[in-house]
Formats: structure tokens, C-alpha cells, sequence
């Protein structure tokens, strides 16, 4: 699945806008019905819980949400050239934690991999955050502290993906797997049940009772 995040109120009353400072950011070429909804498609939001907070992030001159497949991916390796630009009208002087996460599809949890700090409106560039191969994802979680270091507010931009074998499902190929186990003989079989080849370097086949892992590490096409 590829998902973006949004920032919602549930408590069932009609005073939407009012009743909470949470938004979800839509970037989006124009305000219209069209240019929204196919910004919405595309992942092209963020969430935040500062109701004015303005965050545009972009990964290889790229909207976050966006999924490189195929020839798009960067090799092995590449620094990832990842921008953020950051507004808040009535707190420009606020105080940013960003944190950046990367992690394989189908892995435990996500995992910080750079950490920085930035103050005020700007625009920030994070560096020195690579591209290691296979299937990954990163997105990013932005603290920001107002003026008088009191309160705070968090925002999460959509990940984006790479998926250099054509992870990403289209109208020539579905993507899908079966995993079946075997407890007795402590046999595990996964087969490719879709009708492109998969890559699986870099995934991980991980057990159910004590965290027991094994993660590919070379390059594997399983076949149809």
C-alpha cells in the first residue's frame, strides 16, 4: 500500500475548522475540484496540528509522496537531494526538529536516520541522507516549538518510495506474493503469485514469535 497521512477530527459534531487546529496540507497546482482530487491521488499532502503551517518537502526535485520505480530510482548508494521549505505566518521565528525516517516495506519499524535542527521560515537542505538499495521508504516528522519554547505542534509529510523492480502496481503487471509455513518442519515458502518478476533484495521474512529474522541480501528475481 502506498499511503499519505492526514490530520482529522472525530468528534462528531458540524464545527469542522473550528474545533481543533489540525489540517491536512493539500499541494496542489490550483484550487479546483480536478487539480485537488489528483493531488489527493498522488499523495501530494502533509498533516499537520498548526492550523497555518505551510510545508512543501520534495526528494529529488520530486513531491513527497512521489514513487520512483524503475529507471527513476537513484543507484545504490546516491545522496538523495531532499528540500523542505517551511512557513508559519503568525510564528516565524519557531523553533524545527525534523527527523527523516527510512525503512523496507514490510520491516518492523522505521527508524531515524538524520536528525536536524532549523529556526525561523526558510527553506532547509538535508544532506547526507543515501539511498541504499532495493525497496525502501523515508518520510519525514517536523516538532515545531513556538516563540516562547512552550507549546508544540507536529506535522508528518507523506513518504516516498523506491521500488526498483516495478514494484508499483500498473495496468501491464500486478505485484503480489503468498508467504505459506510450515511450523512443523519450520519451512517457509514464499511464491510470486503476481505476473511481474519481484526483487528481493532487501526484503526481510521475519517470524511471528520471537522476532526472528532473515534479510535478502542480494539481489533475487523470483519469477511469476
Amino acid at each position: 500500500l502506498h499511503v499519505a497521512p492526514t490530520a482529522d477530527q472525530d468528534n462528531h459534531l458540524p464545527n469542522w475548522g473550528d474545533a481543533a487546529d489540525t489540517r491536512t496540507g493539500i499541494i496542489a497546482a490550483s484550487l479546483t475540484k480536478v487539480n485537488i482530487l489528483d493531488a489527493m491521488r498522488e499523495r501530494h499532502v502533509y498533516a499537520t496540528e498548526d492550523r497555518n503551517l505551510r510545508i512543501i518537502g520534495k526528494v529529488n526535485a520530486q513531491l513527497m509522496g512521489k514513487i520512483f520505480s524503475g529507471n527513476e530510482v537513484p543507484a545504490s548508494g546516491t545522496d538523495l537531494q531532499i528540500t523542505l521549505t517551511i512557513n508559519d505566518d503568525n510564528e516565524p521565528n519557531a523553533f524545527y526538529t525534523i527527523d527523516v525516517y527510512r525503512d523496507a516495506p514490510g520491516d518492523n519499524v522505521a527508524d531515524v536516520i538524520k536528525q536536524v535542527n532549523h529556526t525561523s521560515n526558510g527553506t532547509v537542505i538535508l544532506s547526507g541522507i543515501k539511498y541504499t538499495g532495493g525497496n525502501q521508504y523515508f518520510f519525514i516528522k517536523i516538532t515545531q516549538t513556538d516563540d516562547d519554547q512552550v507549546k508544540k505542534d507536529h506535522a508528518w509529510l507523506a513518504p516516498v518510495w523506491f521500488e526498483p523492480s516495478g514494484a508499483s502496481p500498473s495496468p501491464g503487471g500486478v505485484t503480489a506474493v503468498a508467504l505459506s509455513v510450515n511450523e512443523v518442519t519450520e519451512e517457509a515458502v514464499i511464491t510470486n503469485i503476481g505476473d511481474v518478476a519481484i526483487n528481493l533484495k532487501n526484503w526481510v521474512l521475519r517470524s511471528v514469535n520471537g522476532d526472528q529474522r532473515f534479510k535478502f541480501p542480494m539481489s533475487l528475481q523470483l519469477a511469476p
